[in-house]
């Protein structure tokens, strides 16, 4: 775990370290989009809030504008209604999906290319809203549904 190819590497990402993930676990396909986090608020979960789309849409878009803190709301609510218990990622386990068994500083090599990620600049005018109000700029990825380098 951490910057395998030391590439653009934070300081926290050093030194590379072997961890090991003793259960198995899921990771979803897609994002929680907002019409499933609508339904989370409706229920009278994810604290009622109702995040910006930005004018991106709302339906069926990806769920934007929401902190690790309002994830594990999410994950709470769907976890008491569907009976079944969902959590987010640790970031061993993020890490490795994200990862793909790949050496590259990305999963699919060393250079970002185009249309491969989101690598705006966190709290600049153009920002993707994957944080908010400049708050965690980690993005908050559910372990319920997942599309990998949207975001990242």
């Amino acid at each position: 775990m951490g910057g395998v190819s030391g590439q653009d590497c934070d300081d926290d990402e050093s030194p590379v370290h072997r961890v090991t993930i003793g259960t198995p676990f899921a990771v979803g396909v897609y994002e929680v989009t907002f019409a499933e986090w609508e339904a989370c608020v409706r229920a009278g979960g994810c604290g009622r809030y109702r995040p910006d789309d930005l004018g991106r849409g709302r339906g069926r878009q990806p769920v934007i504008n929401v902190n690790w803190k309002d994830a594990q709301a999410y994950v709470g609510w769907l976890s008491r209604d569907s009976g079944v218990g969902y959590r987010l990622s640790s970031e061993a386990e993020w890490e490795y999906v994200a990862r793909a068994r790949s050496e590259t500083a990305y999963s699919w090599g060393n250079d970002i290319g185009r249309n491969r990620a989101n690598s705006t600049p966190f709290n600049s005018s153009t920002s993707s809203g994957t944080e908010r109000n400049g708050l965690d700029p980690e993005p908050a990825v559910l372990c319920a549904r997942l599309q990998l380098c949207q975001r990242i």
